[in-house]
């Protein structure tokens, strides 16, 4: 499942942002869920926090949780915070879907 985002992802907009990837995880039985953030300007918190309980969730269902990032915007406060290595990080959408090409569910 693939859910693109872009913009800003603060305190408006975040439980927008976890409901949508809710939602995408209980489409279906996915085998991963990749959130496309090339196109987001801003990170705050409340986008993090969003994520990784978003992730926790799709851990719970055996389900792989994928990132797409190349922007400084979204790649520095990940790394700030420390949640890199919590997170499939990919520096382009392809990279992130190749592994997923021949198969979209279980």
């Amino acid at each position: 499942m693939l859910v693109t985002v872009s913009g800003e992802v603060d305190l408006g907009t975040a439980a927008r942002l976890r409901e949508l990837l809710e939602r995408a995880l209980d489409t279906g039985d996915p085998l991963a869920l990749v959130v496309d953030m090339s196109e987001v300007d801003f990170l705050a918190a409340a986008g993090l926090s969003a994520l990784v309980r978003v992730r926790d969730r799709a851990e719970a269902r055996a389900v792989e949780f994928h990132v797409v990032a190349d922007r400084r915007s979204v790649l520095r406060p990940m790394e700030i915070t420390g949640l890199c290595p919590r997170f499939r990080v990919h520096p382009d959408l392809g990279s992130a879907l190749a592994r997923y090409a021949s198969a979209s569910s279980r």
